[in-house]
């Protein structure tokens, strides 16, 4: 079970107490296990965490990097202002969720447990492999318990990450189709330069051939000219990736916009298409006969 809304809570810091604006979610007994959330330090919410009980709390990760990052967060006294309100202990931390969507930082957040702080307005998550076959019998469920209790939606959480990066995924395909595109471009022109520089050079060729060129040494003249355009352009692509990955990274989960790994594995593959696209006017060129070219004008 689940509710979550933003609420401000105070922090006992041991002088003195203040109050910040956090994320509070009321949940089951079972909800971090349902979830697959990590529990890093201390307990889960028990059974005997009951109203008459000592009122805890279990915070993420986000919350003690902000809060308790000198000293260790179990033990420590939270009091939440949202109904009821409670001068909490913290008995776990749990790892960070992406409540909203999987670029926004995960806020500071607070646990509640369901029996400490019931709610009408609830979230009732279920663990299964097949969906559609489980949705009757969890409706049966919730009438058998209360015939009264409307369910307003059902969904699966693969749904509801599907609609949270669907803007994303949609800009991002549309870069990755332009940038397909400017790559396709880049091959042709590319390959057309080069082509050309071995037609120009066709009695050059034909006079170092004579002279004792080996086709190797003619594919490797050829191949360095196109390795450098390809130098070029890559330096010019990463000093421009600097400079708008900035604006981009509302596009990046998990990513840093000056990735190093990124940016050489891209930069690689640039320089091997750039060669390619060299490859076949560098044929052309070892193939070079030199009386023929020789007479070339």
């Amino acid at each position: 079970m689940l509710q979550s809304m933003s609420s401000v809570v105070s922090i006992d810091n041991g002088r003195s107490w203040s109050s910040i604006q956090a994320q509070q979610a009321t949940v089951g007994p079972k909800y971090f296990r349902t979830l697959n959330v990590p529990l890093v330090k201390g307990r889960p919410f028990r059974a005997e965490d009951g109203p008459n009980s000592q009122p805890v709390t279990i915070v993420n990760e986000a919350f003690v990097r902000l809060f308790f990052p000198k000293q260790g967060p179990l033990g420590q006294h939270v009091e939440t202002h949202f109904m009821p309100i409670a001068n909490r202990q913290v008995i776990g931390v749990v790892g960070d969720v992406h409540q909203s969507g999987p670029a926004a930082l995960p806020p500071p957040e607070v646990y509640i447990p369901f029996s400490q702080a019931p709610n009408a307005t609830m979230t009732l998550l279920v663990r299964t492999e097949n969906p559609e076959s489980v949705t009757p019998a969890v409706k049966s469920i919730v009438a058998a318990l209360d015939k009264d209790q409307a369910i307003d939606k059902i969904t699966t959480m693969e749904s509801l990450l599907a609609q949270s990066v669907a803007q994303p995924r949609f800009y991002s395909l549309l870069l990755g189709i332009f940038a397909s595109l400017a790559l396709v471009l880049a091959v042709i022109g590319t390959y057309g330069v080069i082509s050309y520089s071995v037609a120009q050079r066709t009695h050059e060729i034909g006079v170092r051939v004579a002279l004792g060129a080996q086709p190797r040494d003619i594919i490797r003249m050829v191949l360095g000219e196109g390795a450098l355009l390809a130098g070029v352009g890559v330096a010019a692509g990463i000093g421009g990736a600097l400079t708008l990955t900035r604006f981009l990274r509302s596009l990046l989960f998990e990513v840093n916009p000056t990735d190093p790994v990124t940016l050489v594995a891209v930069a690689i593959l640039l320089t091997l298409v750039a060669l390619a696209a060299c490859y076949i006017p560098a044929r052309r060129a070892m193939k070079v006969d030199p009386m023929v070219a020789l007479r070339y004008e």
